[in-house]
């Protein structure tokens, strides 16, 4: 709540719509959306705009609006590298004490599986954010990247509780029993051949 508080305050306060930054947009808007930036709203940041004599300068509101925001970015970040990195410790000592090869084995289960929850936001998230957010600073052209960011921020929710599903035997025997359910069940037919010889009918 207070990360989405602070990137409110962020895009509101130093990341607002203002005259120079319209202007400095407004091609790329009509070239990519065919919009007039008259019909729009917008929130963002411009390192390098032009004032109103065509001389380049370095806006400080974008540059202390993208520290802020790295610093938002970072809280989260580091607390899935905190808690991850917590519980494989805890698993890899319960590993050596466990008594039974069942507890072992579910604990490797639930290992992979927390290796994966931890790998997914930060190559789904906050590698491809951190990306778009960095690369502008250094004049890169990333427009290409918008529509996968795009992608990936709309698939991570579905594919977050997959690791569970998969690597731990209960859940992964009980969807798989579950879609089961749904085949069709083939009748099968068994034929088998009587013997006919002449002995048998002499008997």
């Amino acid at each position: 709540m207070a990360g989405g508080a602070g990137w409110f305050t962020v895009c509101y306060t130093l990341f607002s719509m203002d005259p120079l930054k319209t202007e400095y947009i407004r091609k790329t808007v009509k070239e990519f959306f065919d919009l007039e930036m008259e019909n729009c709203v917008y929130a963002g940041a411009a390192f390098y705009q032009f004032d109103k004599n065509g001389v380049q300068f370095i806006s400080e509101r974008s540059f202390i609006g993208f520290a802020l925001f790295l610093i938002v970015m970072s809280i989260p970040f580091g607390v899935v590298l905190f808690t991850g990195g917590k519980s494989y410790l805890i698993i890899r000592s319960l590993l050596k004490q466990g008594d039974s090869r069942y507890s072992k084995n579910l604990q490797m289960q639930l290992y992979k599986a927390l290796v994966a929850q931890t790998a997914i936001p930060i190559l789904l998230l906050f590698i491809p954010f951190g990306t778009i957010f960095i690369l502008p600073i250094f004049e890169i052209d990333c427009q290409f990247l918008s529509a996968p960011i795009t992608f990936f921020y709309a698939l991570y929710p579905a594919v977050d509780p997959l690791p569970i599903l998969l690597f731990v035997d209960y859940y992964r025997i009980a969807v798989s029993n579950f879609f089961d359910s749904f085949r069709c069940r083939t009748t099968r037919v068994g034929i088998y051949e009587e013997d006919s010889s002449p002995s048998n009918n002499q008997a």
